[in-house]
């Protein structure tokens, strides 16, 4: 006997009249889902008459614990990982120092002092640019209008794109060539 539809139909509470009477008929003749709808109604009744189970003693205490001692973890994880990345850099960055100073006609120190010399250039320029974005996000857009704002950055934003592929570009030419 084919029982796909019905014994979905136990279990659900939005049913059709004409799926309700199809389901009551098929319970007549089924004595399998007969058992089955039994078993169902069982099962809601012990459900609904028991009384609400309340975790052990010390449950929120211990799984609190575990989540902090997860975390702590993961927290160790990423420091470790974090200081075996920065190893590496200065790892690789002493190399390329030794190994450019090695072939190179300048000593050790002229291109330590030049690296040093350049950082914080690349700092210092940083920090102009990132002065140059707060005045441009905190006095510009209260003396343009909204459209204008839009219309500027959009420009800004396609020369930035068309520069930044004219000096990729650029870079793999040389390469061909060279």
């Amino acid at each position: 006997m084919n029982h796909n539809p019905f014994e979905e139909w136990l279990f659900e509470d939005q049913l059709t009249l004409e799926e309700r009477t199809q389901l009551n008929v098929h319970l007549k003749e089924c004595a399998s889902c007969r058992a089955l709808s039994a078993a169902g109604l069982e099962t809601s009744r012990l459900l609904s008459n028991s009384a609400p189970v309340s975790p052990a003693a010390g449950f929120t205490d211990r799984w609190a614990s575990l989540a902090t001692d997860k975390e702590a973890a993961e927290q160790k994880k990423q420091v470790r990982l974090l200081f075996i990345l920065l190893a590496s850099f200065a790892l690789l960055s002493i190399t390329s120092l030794f190994l450019s100073s090695y072939f190179s006609d300048h000593s050790i120190m002229a291109v330590l002092s030049n690296v040093i010399f350049n950082a914080l250039h690349l700092i210092e320029r940083t920090i102009i640019i990132i002065q140059s974005y707060r005045f441009v996000l905190t006095v510009l857009p209260f003396r343009i209008p909204y459209l204008m704002w839009v219309v500027v950055m959009a420009n800004a934003a396609f020369w930035m794109a068309f520069w930044s592929l004219s000096i990729w570009k650029f870079s793999s030419l040389k390469r061909v060539f060279a």
